[in-house]
């Protein structure tokens, strides 16, 4: 049973892209964090593109930033092998001891990768090519499944299993709205908006994720608690601050080799770096850092991974009205 993300993988034209060699870096000059009364409070001082100091303040609640770091776990750690192997189990001995069938379960772990493998035992009798099938397409929705509840999916290939964005970008709009709030609140201007949150994610020092406890990732929430992260992290966080910027944008996560960055539906200024997603054109955005990219404007790494490869593009959903406003009471 194929795993069907809640986003769209779309096919992905590379327009234009304008490749630069790396430009001022991007410097955190301050961060401050202290709880109080069930929201923690962040303070930030940033140089934007233009080497302007920037300020931003913000609160969160605490129970969205506590619930960022538990919610992500990759498919290697204990939680989800063990998630696995009882769904699997649960799921095909439902089916198979009505028959007069037992199941046997055993699920190996590696790093980045799962491996389940169970023995089915029926009476000659039972053992038909249906019940072969079925017992084959239970153990594959019980592993998407177990993926699902711990916000991963397969990729477009089938093959690979990476975060969820579609899933986790959208869950992410309300929790960081304070974010886009205190972003909106220093200018009115569309373009200066969305070039003041590229700067002030870009600034958050660059670092891959504990591999061990965080399997490469975090959400949202807890990246800005943590105050670091890597290109899929920063671009997740980056995307569920502009849903609440730009409401009338489509953005969409690219993701070429061992790579993440955004595309926005924005009118392009001049040269800027383009990709075209289902006939419409999108504007990249490069949040990862440490190097100040401003909009349209990508690294030459970037380009050399895009160029001659197949990104896959997930066109991300919003959260329906009613899920946002339950997650911000």
């Amino acid at each position: 049973m194929p795993v069907r993300p809640r986003g769209i993988a779309a096919p992905v034209l590379i327009a234009a892209l304008l490749l630069s060699a790396s430009g001022a870096d991007a410097k955190q000059l301050g961060f401050a964090r202290q709880l109080d009364k069930g929201a923690i409070e962040y303070s930030y001082r940033f140089y934007d593109a233009d080497g302007r100091e920037q300020t931003l303040r913000f609160r969160l609640p605490e129970k969205a930033v506590v619930r960022g770091h538990r919610e992500y776990r990759p498919i290697d750690s204990p939680e989800v092998a063990n998630s696995l192997k009882r769904r699997v189990a649960q799921s095909i001995e439902a089916y198979v001891r009505p028959l007069g069938g037992t199941i046997e379960v055993t699920v190996e772990r590696s790093k980045g990768s799962l491996s389940v493998h169970y023995e089915v035992k029926l009476p000659p009798n039972r053992a038909t090519p249906a019940v072969e099938a079925e017992v084959e397409r239970r153990a594959e929705s019980a592993t998407s499944e177990t993926y699902a509840a711990f916000f991963n999916v397969r990729d477009a290939s089938g093959i690979e299993v990476r975060p969820d964005f579609a899933r986790i970008v959208p869950r992410a709009v309300a929790d960081l709205k304070p974010v886009a709030d205190a972003i909106a609140a220093q200018t009115e201007d569309e373009r200066e908006r969305i070039a003041l949150a590229l700067a002030f994610v870009q600034s958050v020092p660059y670092a891959v994720p504990d591999r061990r406890s965080q399997g490469g990732f975090v959400m949202p929430a807890a990246f800005f608690d943590l105050n670091r992260g890597d290109c899929d992290v920063k671009s997740a966080a980056l995307a569920a601050i502009l849903m609440s910027l730009l409401p009338d944008r489509s953005i969409a996560m690219v993701l070429p080799p061992e790579h993440a960055l955004l595309a926005v539906d924005i009118p392009s200024a001049g040269d800027e770096a383009k990709i075209v997603v289902n006939g419409r054109s999108y504007v990249l955005l490069e949040p990862t850092g440490p190097a100040l990219w401003p909009i349209g404007r990508v690294a030459q790494e970037t380009g050399q991974k895009m160029s001659g490869t197949t990104s896959e593009t997930v066109v991300l959903p919003r959260p329906p009205a009613e899920e946002a406003q339950s997650r911000r009471k």
